[in-house]
């Protein structure tokens, strides 16, 4: 069955500051909440088809990701599909919106199955 998340919040940031930012997959060691750990074996700069391979440890357990990027715009974001993984399906679509010269939102929206 398809489930759907999504989390929309505001930055004190300009876009392009919030655009670089996510530019860089290694990102992920930063927005992951502890206690997980992220561990990087792959990592291509953010273009159409780049790929992140990383593994994630909860506690003693490793979960192994590799995901896709595409519907890359440098601005307003990009998604990623996981290629490997836990679930069956994995699409994470990162959007970006200025509010206004220094605020933006971000609106992260997850699909798995």
């Amino acid at each position: 069955m398809l489930k759907i998340y999504q989390h929309k919040f505001e930055l004190e940031a300009p876009i392009s500051k919030v655009a670089e930012f996510h530019r860089d997959a290694r990102a992920l060691r930063i927005l992951t909440p502890p206690p997980v750990i992220v561990q990087f074996h792959l990592v291509q700069q953010l273009k159409e088809g780049s790929v992140a391979d990383f593994t994630l440890w909860f506690g003693p357990i490793p979960v192994r990701w590799v995901a896709v990027h595409h519907d890359i715009d440098p601005l307003t974001g990009f998604t990623d599909s996981m290629m490997k993984g836990p679930f069956e399906a994995w699409v994470h679509q990162h959007q970006f919106a200025a509010l206004d010269a220094n605020r933006t939102c971000i609106i992260d929206t997850v699909q798995a199955l």
